[in-house]
């Protein structure tokens, strides 16, 4: 049962220990910002905690440690990051969005890296009065998750892609649900909030990216003809309920999104196996969740967005946020491709007395799996085979046509997949609806002269 988000804000623990050190710092932080001061003029412990210090530090966050050579070449070019520091720490009430962008470039420039975190920590040590103490946008993302499923709040306007934007955002609305005053307490609220979902709630799925080897397995294949692959479970750690993309070795891309339905599977894709040995390895089942053939899937785009390429995904990878935030909006309005109209019941019998929409039904892969197995992925009708015509992207697409309309049959029918369905290319599945009851294939074949 869903509860109101100010019953899960009250009785947050207050900040203690390294949190209580960190506001302190941060009041002497905005100070010394505000002085404008060359690094080496400011107070030595605040410079130090913020850029310097081992642990819990701007240097310390983000990918990796600052290397010595990056600190130097920060403080050598201080004078040109101070300025936007100085502003911001001016303005306590009021979110700069280009000046927090100019402090990202002038890091990103001296350091070679992407600082997010480290970045993000030190924006908020800035304006403590309008951004969180949650640094890492995965995390607000997540807590922004659990609040989504577990409260009432509808959470709209919402900006998953922007730390700056999201962070004012939380802090503004446990601003507007709370009755809290303390403005470090509200900007405390996201850090311990999303432990206490955590505690209350369980784990969240994670989002996983997997290298698909096209020369070990045809898995678009499997994916369009039986809805799912197998996953062999010693290479990873997958959890029911994760959410896993596939990178296609050979058109360099991300493709599709899987979820993991099942482990401890006995394989079920071993016929898409190019050397087809069988194993007795257990695996994972990952179900066809949707598919994207946006150009910015590609390994080109993906290595602007923190993607080392694929060979980095030999292992499949989990811990790179800034990557799933960018490839998840691609798939977020995608859906099973429609390639057939056959109902889902829970046998291989056909219901009765439904009116056919191309494209609209469930699909009941068993039936589908065995009708393409029997007549392959190459038109009936007009013989087009998408793999031929198109490449890569078009492998194992194919329609499925019910020859006897599920309008016209009753109830207990038991559907024979190799005689009752047969493949056909889209625009010839909708020329056989172009009638009531619909074509033959045979007659249609002669009308279009194949």
């Amino acid at each position: 049962m869903k509860q109101s988000l100010k019953e899960l804000i009250n009785g947050l623990e207050e900040p203690k220990g390294s949190g209580l050190r960190f506001r302190n710092d941060t009041n002497q932080f905005i100070e010394e910002a505000k002085r404008g001061n060359n690094w080496s003029k400011w107070q030595e412990n605040v410079f130090e905690q913020f850029f310097e210090k081992n642990l819990n530090c701007v240097a310390k966050l983000g990918n990796g440690q600052m290397t010595t050579a990056e600190k130097t070449s920060i403080k050598e070019h201080w004078m040109e990051l101070a300025p936007h520091l100085k502003a911001i720490a001016e303005s306590q009430n009021i979110p700069l969005w280009n000046e927090y962008n100019e402090i990202r470039n002038i890091i990103r420039k001296y350091t070679k890296r992407n600082l997010n975190v480290a970045t993000n920590r030190l924006l908020a040590g800035l304006q403590p009065q309008i951004l969180c103490t949650e640094c890492d946008i995965t995390r607000i993302n997540k807590l922004v998750d659990y609040l989504r499923r577990n409260t009432d709040e509808p959470l709209s306007g919402y900006d998953p892609m922007n730390w700056e934007k999201a962070s004012y955002y939380l802090y503004t609305l446990f601003k507007r649900i709370s009755d809290e005053k303390d403005y470090w307490k509200l900007s405390y609220i996201p850090y311990k909030l999303l432990d206490r979902c955590e505690e209350r709630f369980g784990a969240l799925p994670q989002k996983w990216l997997v290298f698909a080897n096209r020369s070990m397995w045809h898995h678009a294949e499997a994916l369009h003809e039986i809805g799912f692959i197998s996953w062999t479970m010693h290479r990873t750690n997958f959890s029911i309920g994760d959410e896993v993309y596939l990178f296609m070795s050979d058109e360099r891309r991300i493709r599709f999104l899987t979820k993991v339905v099942e482990d401890n599977c006995v394989r079920g894709d071993e016929k898409y196996r190019v050397d087809r040995k069988k194993t007795n390895h257990l695996t994972y089942k990952l179900k066809y969740i949707a598919e994207s053939l946006n150009d910015g899937l590609k390994e080109d785009n993906l290595k602007l967005h923190g993607f080392n390429g694929g060979r980095s995904i030999q292992t499949p990878m989990h811990n790179n946020p800034e990557l799933f935030e960018y490839i998840s909006p691609f798939f977020q309005n995608q859906s099973i491709p429609d390639y057939d109209e056959i109902p889902n019941p829970e046998t291989v019998f056909e219901g009765a007395k439904k009116e056919i929409i191309v494209n609209r039904y469930e699909r009941n892969r068993e039936a589908r799996e065995k009708c393409i197995a029997a007549h392959g992925c190459k038109c009936a009708v007009c013989g087009m085979n998408f793999e031929e015509v198109y490449g890569p992207i078009g492998r194992g697409y194919i329609h499925v046509h019910h020859k006897i309309p599920l309008s016209s049959i009753g109830k207990e029918y038991e559907l024979d997949p190799i005689k009752d369905l047969v493949p056909v290319c889209p625009n010839c599945h909708a020329m056989l609806h172009r009638k009531d009851p619909p074509y033959d294939v045979n007659d249609l074949k002669e009308l279009g002269k194949f």
